[in-house]
């Protein structure tokens, strides 16, 4: 569990980006390990399931697309949150994790374009 925490202490280092179109494609390592390990992780930070998911993650060098479900966790009284993506042979990775939650309800930020015009 401590190998997980440093790997994702170490994935904080600047991704690759590439620079060929105006889309931008991340090449980044992300922490993964057993599911359980994962989530022992996220309830001693007592992050909760905020919303869940089907989602599609594309591997970096073979660029092969796996099917995951996306879990986003979040402690509302820290702020902390993570974006999980589990795996259907066990394994699950820290996508991102995250400070400052608060729950949104204003305007989109596409609106806030078409106001400016």
């Amino acid at each position: 569990m401590k190998n997980l925490i440093v790997s994702i202490l170490l994935c904080f280092s600047t991704p690759l980006i590439s620079q060929e179109s105006s889309a931008k494609i991340l090449t980044m390592g992300v922490p993964c390990d057993k599911t359980q390990n994962v989530f022992n992780i996220l309830e001693e930070a007592k992050e909760g399931l905020l919303f869940s998911g089907g989602g599609l993650i594309a591997e970096a060098t073979t660029r092969q697309v796996y099917p995951t479900a996306t879990m986003v966790f979040v402690n509302q009284e820290t702020g902390n949150w993570s974006v999980i993506a589990s795996f259907g042979d066990g394994t699950s990775c820290l996508i991102m994790p995250g400070k400052n939650f608060t729950p949104y309800s204003g305007k989109q930020p596409w609106d806030e374009e078409k106001d400016g015009l």
